[in-house]
């Protein structure tokens, strides 16, 4: 086997082994995030020595914990951070979908929330890096992660995987926290015992703690399938088709949208220019209010 045959092979390896522990770590952490409101608001909420002022203090909290969970930053290097993630993640993935005493699964999805957040942060600044593509590896894996919960959520029909007590469902979160482990492992000799992250110092680090869960919360209301369903007055399996196409409309956006165009640079810069205006009004029109019949 030639060099250029050598160099192809572990490119494409690169990409596959990136793009799937991205999907994976978004697909638990989107799951994390779920068993942790939905406890919030269905367990905690609901206990009688328990106010919602202090529900509200337990989420602020926990988001709080966020920053400074950017000490693990300086603590670890970027090797023991990736496979801390990964570790953190499936432990309390696991935890929740096997363990049945809520007090518990409160906790773990608590911190596992913290570990998800924190742990995006760190691949974005692998982007800053270009140690990764952002749109060729990271954004697409991440919206894959998206597209893939919302696949397993109405193939259980939304009753979550998170809360599936079968061997099917058991199966299905061991077997992606054994790929996310295995991902983990053969990735993270990449970054051997450096510290160093050219992100343009810490300010940055918060500004995208800061930022990303607008960005999260946007795209999650976007997949919720009962959402959709109750607005429109769709069933369950209606509501989950056209989420599905709508996901599959926007994996061909995004493809359009890092296209490089021969001898059409001008077209190129223009089809972005509108792509990225199409997404900054969709943004925006999420937060408006929904129409009500009369």
């Amino acid at each position: 086997m030639d060099n250029t045959s050598i160099k192809n092979n572990q490119k494409n390896n690169h990409f596959l082994f990136y793009s799937a522990t991205i999907t994976i770590n978004t697909i638990f952490g989107l799951q994390i995030l779920n068993s942790y409101v939905s406890l919030l608001n269905n367990f905690l909420r609901e206990r009688p020595n328990i106010s919602l002022i202090q529900v509200g203090i337990y989420a602020i909290v926990t988001f709080m914990l966020v920053f400074l969970a950017g000490i693990l930053f300086m603590i670890f290097t970027k090797k023991a951070l990736i496979l801390l993630f990964a570790a953190g993640l499936c432990a309390v993935r696991l935890i929740i979908q096997v363990n049945s005493w809520a007090p518990l699964s409160l906790a773990a999805s608590a911190l596992g929330t913290v570990l998800w957040m924190v742990s995006i942060v760190f691949f974005i600044s692998l982007v800053q890096e270009k140690k990764i593509s952002l749109f060729y590896e990271f954004f697409p894996a991440l919206f894959l992660g998206f597209a893939a919960t919302t696949g397993i959520y109405g193939m259980f029909g939304t009753w979550d995987l998170i809360w599936q007590d079968n061997a099917a469902s058991y199966f299905l979160v061991f077997s992606f926290a054994a790929a996310y482990l295995w991902l983990t492992v053969k990735i993270s000799p990449d970054f051997g015992k450096s510290r160093q992250y050219f992100d343009g110092g810490m300010n940055v680090f918060y500004t995208l703690i800061v930022f990303m869960p607008f960005v999260f919360l946007q795209l999650y209301r976007f997949q919720n399938i009962a959402a959709l369903s109750a607005v429109l007055g769709f069933n369950t399996l209606t509501g989950f088709a056209v989420i599905a196409a709508t996901n599959i409309l926007t994996f061909s956006i995004i493809y359009l949208f890092v296209l490089k165009l021969e001898g059409s640079k001008n077209v190129s810069s223009w089809l972005q220019n509108l792509l990225t205006a199409a997404a900054f009004l969709m943004a925006v029109l999420s937060f408006w209010p929904e129409a009500k019949g009369g």
